[in-house]
């Protein structure tokens, strides 16, 4: 299990940030201002789940966001501070891997 966690530092809550967060997180507008005041996780996400596709997708899109934003973030992978470019390698390079494997298999059954 490996599990993503992202903060965004400042304690930023204008209108933007809580709308962009919420959007992503699902979380309610109480609990998006609170994190966001007492810089407390955002975002905490089994990143290998069973919905692997949708998690790297809201991930991919929270980063995104992050960065047209400027926010300031902290990322933790089970508690180990890692850069927004090192996570977003860790999710390139397990697609990569799942499209070997797929073609892999495909070249197997043909």
């Amino acid at each position: 299990m490996s599990v993503i966690s992202i903060t965004v530092l400042g304690g930023s809550k204008s209108a933007a940030v809580v709308k962009a967060v919420r959007s992503l997180s699902k979380a309610s507008i109480a609990e998006v201002t609170w994190a966001l005041e007492t810089e407390a996780p955002v975002f905490e996400h089994e990143i290998f789940d069973n919905e692997i596709e949708g998690t790297f997708a809201l991930v991919r899109k929270f980063l995104d966001k992050s960065e047209e934003l400027s926010l300031s973030l902290v990322i933790e992978e089970d508690g180990a501070a890692i850069s927004p470019r090192i996570l977003r390698d860790i999710m390139l390079s397990f697609d990569e891997i799942r499209i070997g494997v797929r073609e892999l298999g495909e070249f197997r059954h043909s």
